[in-house]
């Protein structure tokens, strides 16, 4: 972000809810919206609006939790058109998730925040579209066990920085290495850092 605090004008807020998310393990082969990915589509959408600013996004909330929700803080100097393309997306993601709402709000800060740049947007978007979410690869011996599988799960930002959560599951080990090897050297080419937690 940077360091330029302000209290912001023509402030609004995007409300992603209502998919039915699951269980990582369970639940990952099942046609169902992630909220990680969903919050980022429309973040992109809204970077072609004129003084488009953001100032806070996140999603999920357990690691091994399919994110059901999501929310974006942003400024746009003018906010035409923004609730007609939202009630058409409404009614896409209503195709997968019946229960898909999104609420468009202005809202008011009541303290000074720090805006993202623009290239710090920009990243945080294109590493969110180079992680994958959903079947890697079904098991050859066993129909319809899943072999191995990432969830896409988490988005959380603290005052030193910005976390990006992911779930592997696999029953072999060198799928399981190869996914961690990929997220160590998505981390390092965006100049950040890529932990294990075990749980």
């Amino acid at each position: 972000k940077t360091r330029e605090a302000h209290i912001p004008e023509n402030l609004y807020q995007i409300c992603v809810d209502g998919f039915l998310g699951g269980h990582s393990g369970m639940d990952i082969h099942f046609p169902r919206l992630n909220s990680v990915q969903e919050i980022f589509h429309i973040i992109e959408k809204l970077s072609s609006y004129k003084g488009f600013k953001l100032y806070s996004v996140t999603a999920g909330s357990h690691m091994n939790a399919i994110p059901k929700s999501a929310s974006c803080l942003f400024t746009v100097e003018a906010s035409q058109g923004i609730a007609e393309w939202l009630s058409e997306l409404t009614e896409s993601m209503r195709n997968t998730e019946p229960g898909a709402s999104v609420r468009f709000t202005q809202k008011q800060a009541d303290a000074p925040l720090n805006p993202y740049t623009d290239d710090g947007v920009h990243m945080l978007a294109d590493i969110v579209n180079s992680l994958r979410h959903g079947v890697i690869a079904m098991d050859e011996h066993t129909e319809g066990l899943v072999k191995t599988s990432v969830n896409l799960a988490r988005l959380y930002e603290t005052e030193e920085c910005f976390e990006i959560w992911c779930c592997f599951r696999s029953s072999v080990d060198s799928d399981m290495i190869e996914g961690r090897q990929q997220l160590e050297r998505l981390a390092a080419a965006n100049g950040g850092k890529f932990v294990t937690a075990l749980f």
